[in-house]
């Protein structure tokens, strides 16, 4: 079995709800998402995946929907509304957008996606506690 393991950082913004915490108020985080892919190598190439390819899709992905970004929960319907309202940019999870739940979103994404995906890991703030989703 072999492992790639790709990293992309970000910036974003959000707000846990009904949290007794001080990430209840708005904040922004640096963001390192660490993705793991693992398999038997099965291309004539020797490669598990093709490295830039995959970073670059995540890359994009990111880009367009988390990097600067508000990621915010559904019922926050009064600040998603306002935010719309000044042309911010707003990301809209069904749930809080922690670090577990966003690491559990990229790893169905790309798994929908049809890579071989491990595991998907979220660093917050560059430095903080890694939250980790994986599928059993």
């Amino acid at each position: 079995m072999h492992e790639v393991e790709v990293r992309v950082r970000w910036r974003i913004g959000h707000r846990l709800m009904n949290y007794d915490g001080a990430c209840k108020n708005c904040h922004g985080e640096g963001v390192t998402g660490i993705f793991v892919f693992a398999g038997e190598i099965t291309r004539k190439d020797d490669i598990l995946l093709d490295f830039g390819k995959v970073k670059k899709e995540i890359k994009d992905w990111v880009n367009a929907n988390w990097d600067h970004a508000m990621v915010l929960n559904e019922k926050d319907t009064d600040f998603i509304e306002f935010l719309k309202s000044k042309n911010q940019k707003v990301f809209v999870l069904s749930s809080n957008p922690t670090s577990e739940k966003m690491a559990e979103y990229l790893y169905k994404l790309f798994k929908q996606r049809g890579y071989p995906i491990k595991k998907v890991g979220i660093v917050e703030s560059f430095e903080d506690s890694i939250a980790w989703y994986y599928d059993k």
